[in-house]
């Protein structure tokens, strides 16, 4: 018997965005029974598995090794810490100081940073392919991320100060 649990994120059109999976062999499964999301955005995953299951969900491997009997299995993806969208990776999220952006760099691009009450409070030049913003002088609480170039917002993404 061979099962995966999948875990996929759509947007809130219901599109595609990407999908992660507790994978396992022909002798093994994983049965994904509850899912949660924490305060931080991180994914809780709750179920049982039997046999050699690879928890990583990505490149790397995280094997547990269960051939007698089942066990049950809690997971968290830290998939927030590398959020990507339309080919721009924001990084850490949540976070305690900076903010990393990875994106193309364009000759008019502008990376926007506003408050939970919706008040711009960093406004920066997108200047190369990698931008550091600082947030250590920011309150904790929610932010919100917006990537505008040549006039059209690129991305527009929730951050986490803590």
């Amino acid at each position: 018997m061979n099962s995966d649990a999948y875990i996929s994120k759509l947007d809130s059109y219901g599109n595609f965005i990407w999908a992660k999976n507790i994978a396992s062999n022909m002798e093994s499964y994983s049965l994904g029974l509850s899912i949660e999301i924490d305060k931080y955005g991180n994914i809780i995953t709750s179920g049982i598995f039997k046999g050699v299951v690879d928890f990583d969900g990505g490149d790397e491997s995280f094997i547990l090794d269960k051939r007698q009997g089942e066990a049950l299995f809690i997971h968290k993806m830290s998939i927030t810490n590398n959020l990507e969208s339309n080919g721009i990776t924001i990084y850490p999220n949540p976070t305690n100081d900076f903010i990393n952006i990875i994106s193309k760099p364009t000759t008019n691009g502008i990376i926007e940073i506003y408050n939970s009450t919706g008040k711009l409070v960093i406004k920066e030049p997108i200047a190369k392919e990698l931008n550091s913003i600082d947030l250590t002088n920011q309150a904790d609480g929610l932010y919100f991320l917006k990537l505008i170039s040549n006039g059209q917002i690129l991305t527009l993404q929730k951050i986490i100060k803590i």
